[in-house]
């Protein structure tokens, strides 16, 4: 099994708090591998973890019909995959659209209504 496979996710929608808690935890750890990524195209295992990371945001963030979540995480997970792949100038130049796309993950987080468990 690879780091990037998915096992045992489960779709059981979360409360709200539970799920942003979650999915902001998940996404200061997939920030980090990118930003480490960037530093040494050769730290594969760091992208690797970003790339589960986003995989399990996706998972949940479909688990509770958080439609435009999962969408910004596939399409981080997609550009992650594809910088792994590249030449460190394609690299570069991903790395913005990457990190503007986590940016945008996580404006759409603290966007959440307030809720109580």
């Amino acid at each position: 099994m690879t780091p990037t496979q998915v096992t045992n996710i489960t779709n059981a929608p979360s409360t709200p708090l539970t799920f942003v808690e979650r999915a902001l935890g998940r996404l200061a750890g997939v920030r980090n591998g990118i930003l480490i990524f960037g530093q040494d195209h050769a730290s594969r295992g760091d992208i690797d973890v970003s790339i589960r990371g986003l995989m399990l945001l996706r998972s949940d963030a479909d688990a509770n019909r958080q439609m435009e979540l999962s969408r910004l995480a596939a399409e981080c997970e997609d550009t992650l995959r594809s910088m792994v792949a590249s030449e460190p100038v394609v690299v570069a130049q991903l790395l913005g659209h990457v990190l503007d796309l986590v940016a945008q993950i996580d404006a759409e987080l603290h966007s959440f209504p307030p809720a109580t468990d």
